[in-house]
């Protein structure tokens, strides 16, 4: 629960233009992020992830890549610390950013497009620590993308 107020407060913040967008992960935080979380299992779908030392990864082929995930999209205020990342293969991490791009395509061409509560709404769902059917269509979308991700890769037939 301390998580979600976390990200909610870190978002709000962000939305109203208290703090700036966080700036990109270093290439070497990144790699050491990979490096320690290689071997662990994807927190959204249990996939058991690799680490594709100096390799372009692509969903296709290294589906099972392990992607720093951001819980509070960075797109939205997310910021590197702990509280903020969790390991996640890369078609989790493919299909949750795929709902994101979806959301600000049904209000127009930019994330200040959606009204606040509604991305506000989408930031509690990506927190993951609430569950409540108010989010379904959020994860219906997550499991649609999902879907859509593991069978480009062939891992559905």
């Amino acid at each position: 629960m301390i998580r979600t107020v976390y990200v909610v407060i870190r978002f709000s913040l962000f939305y109203f233009g208290v703090i700036p967008e966080c700036k990109r992960i270093s290439p070497s935080k990144k790699h050491h992020f990979r490096n320690r979380e290689a071997g662990q299992n994807c927190p959204k779908c249990g996939i058991k992830m690799k680490h594709y030392k100096g390799k372009l990864v692509n969903h296709k082929i290294h589906y099972d890549a392990v992607t720093v995930g951001h819980i509070l999209p960075q797109s939205l205020g997310g910021s590197h610390s702990k509280w903020q990342i969790q390991p996640e293969c890369k078609i989790c991490n493919a299909a949750h950013g795929a709902v994101l791009a979806e959301l600000i395509h049904q209000y127009g061409r930019s994330k200040w497009d959606v009204p606040y509560f509604v991305l506000l709404k989408f930031v509690v769902y990506s927190a993951g620590q609430i569950k409540s059917t108010s989010f379904n269509k959020f994860e219906n979308e997550f499991q649609r993308h999902l879907f859509r991700l593991k069978e480009t890769a062939g891992l559905i037939d």
